[in-house]
């Protein structure tokens, strides 16, 4: 305290990730409302996505992740913070006791990085996936490709998110199919 003057600040967070993964999605035509979504990872980008996910309607979560732990202290954490969450049906599991079949089947992990391959079961399916990675040849959306999934890569979701922050920032729109388009030709 100054002079007789409190000063008080106040931090702001925000995460633009998960959006710009839902309007990637509604962009390339896969239907969010009412879909059975399997997220694989627990991590920080899967973190991210949930909220936004369930606020654009779909009907069913699994979260996967290679230790069942961490997946249901995640749930049980972002359940606690958001009502939303807390009434939603959402179920974990291990990555490799992961099957079924999904609307949507997200990769939110890190595995992309390196040589290394999912646990993916064999009765696993999905009508599409989609790799929050991107920029090179994915090992995760070659197998659902082969199993006849629509895929995709998360250079979309890179765009949408940074569209996004800028508008927050700037108060300034991005047109994010012109953006992605003049990227794409570069």
């Amino acid at each position: 305290m100054k002079s007789g003057v409190l000063i008080t600040e106040a931090l702001y967070g925000d995460n633009t990730d998960g959006q710009g993964l839902v309007n990637h999605i509604v962009s390339l035509g896969w239907r969010l409302n009412g879909a059975r979504v399997a997220l694989i990872g627990a991590g920080g980008a899967a973190r991210g996505v949930i909220l936004p996910l369930i606020e654009a309607g779909i009907a069913h979560l699994t979260i996967a992740n290679r230790t069942l732990s961490k997946a249901t202290a995640l749930v049980t954490e972002l359940s606690a913070a958001s009502a939303a969450i807390h009434e939603q049906q959402i179920e974990t599991c291990r990555t490799a006791d992961l099957n079924g079949k999904f609307d949507i089947i997200i990769n939110a992990t890190s595995i992309g990085l390196s040589a290394d391959t999912l646990p993916l079961s064999d009765t696993l399916n999905g009508d599409y996936a989609y790799d929050m990675m991107y920029g090179r040849t994915l090992p995760f959306l070659q197998h659902f490709s082969a199993r006849g999934a629509q895929i995709s890569d998360g250079y979309g979701m890179l765009i949408g998110q940074a569209a996004l922050s800028f508008e927050r920032w700037t108060g300034h729109t991005i047109d994010v199919a012109q953006a992605t388009e003049t990227l794409h030709s570069r």
